[in-house]
Parts: C-alpha cells; structure tokens; sequence
C-alpha cells in the first residue's frame, strides 16, 4: 500500500481549529469540504514526490510532527519545480561545504542544479 500524508478514517468533526492542534491535526480529522481539498491535494503532490521509502519516511514523520510548516514548504517547493519542468534526480544529495543543506538536486536540460 502506498505511503500516504493523512490518515485513512471516517471524518465527523466539522468544528473549528482547537488552540491546541496543530495544522496537520486539525486537517488530518476535519470533515469539512475545504479539509478534504486540501487534503487531496497535498495527497497528489506527495505521489509525486521520490520513490524512496527512507526519504518518505523520514518526510512523513517532519510533515506529521513539529516541522510540519517546513515540510509542506519543502512539498510545495517540490511540486512548483516539477510543473516549471525540472526533475528531482536525489533527495538531500551530499554536497561540499560545512553548512550546505539542501534537500533535493534537480535537473533542467541536461544539468544539475541546486
């Protein structure tokens, strides 16, 4: 079974966002229609995202915890390269230098990019 961002479950709660939850949480369990928009959508970003069990793992647990705001960030970034024609050639590829964190390599006509 594919790996996916939001639980499947039954959705009943059409409240509001508690102070308490989190982005991801509040979207994971609500049964409103612009949750399930969302949802979908950030659903069919994420299959497009590398096939690489570890890389995806270690996405989802980002996405579904504290760094959430930076995961999705990082997702969007993604789908934006990929519909402007670039491909995702690794995930967080080793490159030179102390402080260099990048978390994809893509490729444009022939050449590597950063």
């Amino acid at each position: 079974m594919p790996t996916r961002l939001f639980d499947e479950i039954e959705r009943t709660d059409t409240g509001p966002s508690r102070l308490s939850e989190t982005h991801y949480e509040y979207i994971n369990r609500s049964a409103r229609p612009e949750a399930e928009r969302i949802r979908l959508l950030l659903e069919d970003w994420f299959r497009r995202y590398p096939n690489d069990p570890a890389a995806q793992n270690e996405f989802l647990e980002r996405f579904k915890g504290v760094e959430h705001d930076k995961a999705f960030f990082e997702l969007y970034i993604h789908e934006i390269l990929l519909r402007q024609g670039f491909t995702c050639q690794q995930v967080e590829p080793k490159m030179p230098g102390p402080l260099h964190i990048l978390s994809f390599g893509w490729r444009v006509e022939g050449k590597f990019s950063t």
